[in-house]
Order: C-alpha cells, then structure tokens, then sequence
C-alpha cells in the first residue's frame, strides 16, 4: 500500500514537471510565432540570445524553418544545416493548417550525437499558405533527469510516452535511453 502511495505520488510530481516544461516550450515556440508574424518574416533569433532571451539551459535550439525546410534563422550557427523538410514535424505541419502545438519524434542532433526532442508549430503566410515552421529543441535526456538513481531504483522506469503508446524519451534505472541508446530505437512503444 505504502509502495503504491510512493508510486502514485512520484507519477504525479512527473506529470507535473512535464507539463510545466512542455507549456514552457510551447509559449517560447507562439512567442517567436508571433514576433515572426509581426515582423514580417525577418527575424533574428541569434539577437534573442545576444538580448538574454531563449537562453534556457535545457534549450538545445530555437530554429525557424522556411517552407522549403531549411533554416531561415536560429539561435545557433546555421553553416551547412541541412533542410529539415524530410522530418515528420515538417511534413505534418506542412500538410495540416493547423496552428496548435506539436511534440516531435525525438530525434539526433547533426554533429554532436544529442538526443533532442522538438516542439513545433507551423508558420502561416498572410494569405494562410504554409511559411515555415517553428522548432524549440530541447534535450531529451532533460526529461529522463526527473529523478536519480536513489529515487528511481534500478529497475525503476520512467517515460515520456505519446497518446499512442511511441515513447519519446525513457529511463531505466541510471540509463537514459533516447533513439540513439543501442537496443532501443524511436520505434519503442507501451500498449495503449
């Protein structure tokens, strides 16, 4: 009974935390949204970070993608970035008009082997037609790092899972597993 209090309460203090973070990374993703909108398309966000915005430690980078998928402006350096129009956050938003919020697969960071997970909304034109999209890429690991060992324990498992079951960041004990963890690839899913 004791045991299942503990769980119950560890659950909840973990939905608590990722809700928090994922409204985070959503009012960062409508902000730049919007100031995109009000700009007219010209943007820097290499400014934010010089103003002291978007410096969030577990932000990996805020990237705006044009409608042809490549990067139009970021918080990091842009040199040779490939285009991001093959990711399934770009399709989805380039085939749905639809302004709300969206949680990417977790995906690897190119050149440094991070696990990173987006969140995305789509950028509309004036006249409605798709412009682009929004990425706001954290850590995956950020949401595997709730609890330590001693909290957790060995077999201990906690997960960030979608409504249909794909986990997109989990932890098993002290091993943080994301797509690139050998045995466990992005396809890892939990019955629904």
């Amino acid at each position: 009974d004791s045991a299942l209090k503990n769980v119950a309460s560890l659950s909840g203090a973990y939905a608590q935390y990722l809700t928090r973070t994922i409204e985070q990374m959503d009012q960062i993703a409508m902000q730049v949204q919007y100031d995109w909108n009000r700009s007219g398309g010209k943007l820097d966000l290499k400014d934010f970070r010089r103003q002291g915005l978007l410096i969030a430690p577990q932000l990996i980078t805020v990237t705006i993608l044009g409608r042809d998928g490549f990067p139009v402006t970021s918080t990091v350096n842009l040199k040779a970035r490939p285009s991001g129009a093959s990711r399934e956050y770009f399709i989805f938003h380039r085939e749905n008009d639809t302004l709300a919020a969206r949680v990417g697969q977790p995906l690897i960071w190119p050149g440094t082997g991070t696990a990173i997970l987006p969140f995305t909304r789509r950028l509309n034109a004036p006249d409605g037609s798709f412009a682009g999209v929004v990425a706001v890429s954290i850590g995956s690991g950020y949401f595997s790092e709730f609890y330590d060992d001693v909290s957790l324990g060995s077999e201990g498992l906690l997960a960030m899972v979608d409504l249909e079951g794909a986990v997109r960041t989990a932890r098993t004990g002290g091993m943080i597993q994301t797509p690139s963890t050998p045995g466990r690839g992005p396809s890892m899913t939990f019955a629904t």
